[in-house]
């Protein structure tokens, strides 16, 4: 299946989510109207499996 890149706004209430098909890359976005996501408390890179 490949890998997704997950970015997160400061905040975080914006979610981009990248990767790529067979015709090119795909972007999903999503903002959330109130309360936030919950970003991992980490500043090192993590690798979902």
């Amino acid at each position: 299946m490949g890998e997704v890149f997950v970015f997160l706004n400061r905040s975080p209430t914006h979610v981009k989510l990248l990767h790529w098909e067979k015709g090119g890359f795909v972007l999903y976005y999503k903002r959330l109207e109130s309360g936030t996501f919950l970003a991992p408390h980490t500043k090192q890179r993590v690798v979902l499996e």
